[in-house]
């Protein structure tokens, strides 16, 4: 899930490409409204251009807070989230998106993808 149609657009490619399960669904969270799944992977596909990002701002017809909180609900059993933690960090500490990202860091939820991407060095077994 995305709230970019262009970013849903490139993900459907690449789970084609992959040759995904049918039940694997991508799409906006607009799309997603309503329906829920065992795993949701929330792409906000955000870097270092999050203040400007419609994920971030508040008008008379959009509200960030709703549609991430469309988002966040999705999910029965785990969402997981995707974007720049430091993006976050550095947006005004009003911003809902900061709110939600200061409450899971403080439960330990928020791990960092180079963890995965580039990990320690195994411990090496000397005899």
């Amino acid at each position: 899930m995305s709230p970019y149609r262009a970013r849903v657009r490139l993900i459907r490619q690449l789970a084609e490409a992959a040759a995904l399960p049918a039940s694997v669904r991508v799409g906006t969270i607009h799309q997603f409204q309503g329906q829920q799944a065992d795993l949701v992977i929330l792409d906000t596909t955000i870097a270092d251009r999050l203040v400007t990002s419609f994920l971030c701002r508040e008008s008379e017809t959009f509200s960030a807070e709703t549609l991430l909180n469309v988002a966040l609900t999705r999910g029965r059993a785990k969402v997981i989230g995707l974007g720049s933690a430091e993006a976050v960090q550095a947006l005004p500490a009003e911003t809902f998106l900061k709110t939600v990202f200061r409450h899971l860091q403080r439960d330990g939820l928020i791990v960092d993808v180079d963890r995965f991407l580039y990990p320690e060095p195994a411990d090496t077994l000397h005899i």
